[in-house]
């Protein structure tokens, strides 16, 4: 992953890109970072909390975090995964879906950041969610 976006990196010629391979729970952000984007890799962290605080806490004010992800969707029973046998190849296990990351980030989102929102996707098994580092500590 890291191979193909370093291609799209030189590709674009952006120098304002850095590529990292670390834990996000225990990534040490450069201070005031003016963006984070996380796209399909929260589900599969076990302290996805962490790695979102690290995130907000990183930001420089009035900077931005986003999210797309998976998540099970509100109300559907949980034996559903045997019939979406597919999920298992994303890395949607039993134990995913007992731990509900989805709900960890946004609870993490939303006591961090101001403007959070979020939209659902594909009967709600995606979502978008994002906010804003708070430009004041009275924010």
């Amino acid at each position: 992953m890291l191979a193909q976006a370093l291609q799209a990196v030189t590709a674009n010629k952006w120098t304002n890109v850095q590529l990292m391979c670390a834990d996000a729970a225990q990534f040490e952000f450069p201070a005031h970072v003016d963006a984070v984007l996380s796209t399909y890799t929260l589900t599969l962290v076990p302290d996805c909390g962490r790695a979102i605080s690290n995130a907000c806490e990183a930001l420089a004010p009035g900077g931005r975090i986003a999210v797309l992800d998976m998540a099970w969707p509100p109300g559907w029973p949980l034996w559903w995964r045997h019939v979406l046998f597919f999920l298992r190849s994303y890395g949607v296990t039993a134990e995913v879906l007992r731990r509900r990351p989805w709900e960890v980030v946004q609870t993490s989102m939303i006591d961090a950041l101001q403007d959070f929102s979020e939209n659902h996707f594909w009967f709600g098994f995606f979502y978008l969610a994002s906010g804003r580092a708070r430009s004041t500590a009275l924010e």
